[in-house]
């Protein structure tokens, strides 16, 4: 499980308070319900998706580097 990253105190505690702690469940809300949390705004969600960016690149395996 990857951490929430660094954004505002409001737009944590708004994400908390859903019962969201980790940055896999933040990316299982779409923008919308996101947007809809008191506290997080458009710049949590840009630093949001960025972080899942950066997950989700650093978890893709290098071209051919399949084991064989």
């Amino acid at each position: 499980m990857t951490s929430l990253p660094k954004i505002s105190a409001p737009a944590t505690r708004a994400l908390n308070a859903r019962g969201v702690f980790t940055l896999e469940q933040a990316e299982q809300l779409s923008d919308a319900e996101l947007l809809a949390l008191h506290g997080f705004g458009d710049k949590g969600l840009r630093i949001l998706k960025a972080a899942i960016a950066d997950r989700n690149q650093a978890n893709t395996a290098l071209p051919g580097d399949d084991g064989q």
